[in-house]
């Protein structure tokens, strides 16, 4: 079985360098030969030799997807007309409460587009009149804005091949009905980062253009005679709730985790390289190993610059406690 760029197979089933590793190669990327729990999933078809002694080597890439939602309610409003200037380094002036969103000095910001469903009108092109459409249609003072799916961009693949996988995952988003405003971040240091944010919009289009006005509604269950039911204490009809779209399904981050995985190996495959991205944790692949602490952007940058944290700690403890028969975790500077 190949392994990745830069590595061999040694007889004790543990991956070593042989050779520079690929460059631009992501400094979290995970490549691994790792002893596992036996499970027919585990292991390819006919590779009996390896099933016996319970080792199979694999070539993986862990992914970083998140999801969240933008809204008024919480501890801090947050602002959909300020996020979005944020993110694409813009200054919008915010209709909703009269103030100018500034972060034109942001750096770090390679490649902003609205990418508009069917229906949605034009001129939301502009994201300062897209974000402050939405800002005036949403009147609570808890009103969810906006999702935003941010996701880590492969480092062994050149600028444009990242943008094309960020934009193809952009596109499943836009066929869905959702306004997807797109900006890729690759911030200059010495450790490349390059990492993609969209916001979506949360409310259908009307076939006129205009947002939907109720996300779901309440519709009566009925009987054989075409009448309503009534509940058993007879103080109402039975019903249920009937959603405009599937958009706010508990399940969607795990389907769109999964879909970014499938969109980054493909990309992988399509460049060379034997890498397969996952999505799901070790304990769910079957594999016993223990699984490091996901920093952030803060503890990052401080551990940049030479400061040591908690959770660095913890993590450089976790790779040191691994036995020579688990991954050689490594990593590159670039």
């Amino acid at each position: 079985m190949s392994f990745p760029l830069g590595y061999r197979q040694i007889d004790n089933g543990v991956c070593r360098k042989a050779g520079k590793a690929p460059q631009g190669a992501h400094t979290r990327s995970v490549y691994k030969c790792a002893h596992v729990k036996r499970s027919k999933a585990t292991f390819s078809v006919g590779d009996r030799k390896k099933r016996k002694r319970g080792v199979v080597h694999i070539s993986t890439k862990m992914i970083h997807l998140n999801a969240k939602i933008i809204s008024r309610g919480g501890e801090k409003s947050q602002s959909a007309v300020a996020s979005a200037a944020y993110r694409s380094g813009t200054k919008i002036y915010c209709e909703y409460d009269g103030e100018i969103k500034d972060f034109s000095r942001k750096g770090h910001v390679i490649y902003s587009e609205i990418l508009l469903p069917k229906y949605a009108p034009e001129e939301f092109a502009d994201r300062s009149v897209l974000w402050n459409a939405v800002e005036n249609f949403e009147k609570g003072s808890r009103a969810q804005l906006s999702r935003e799916i941010e996701f880590s961009l492969p480092c062994e693949l050149d600028a444009d091949e990242r943008l094309k996988a960020a934009k193809k995952l952009a596109e499943f988003f836009r066929d869905k009905g959702m306004v997807v405003n797109m900006n890729l971040h690759n911030p200059d240091h010495k450790n490349p980062n390059p990492h993609c944010h969209l916001m979506l919009t949360m409310r259908p289009f009307q076939k006129d253009g205009t947002f939907l006005e109720k996300k779901c509604w309440r519709e009566y269950e009925l009987d054989e005679n075409g009448q309503k039911i009534p509940t058993k204490k007879g103080n109402d009809y039975k019903s249920h709730k009937v959603y405009a779209t599937d958009w706010d399904d508990k399940g969607n981050v795990e389907k769109w985790r999964a879909l970014w995985a499938d969109i980054e190996t493909d990309f992988y495959k399509k460049n060379g390289y034997e890498i397969t991205a996952e999505h799901r944790s070790f304990e769910r692949q079957g594999i016993d190993l223990l699984p490091t602490i996901h920093m952030g952007a803060a503890v990052t940058a401080m551990e940049r610059r030479g400061i040591k944290t908690e959770v660095g700690n913890m993590n450089r403890e976790i790779k040191k406690s691994m036995p020579l028969s688990y991954p050689a975790w490594r990593t590159w500077n670039v």
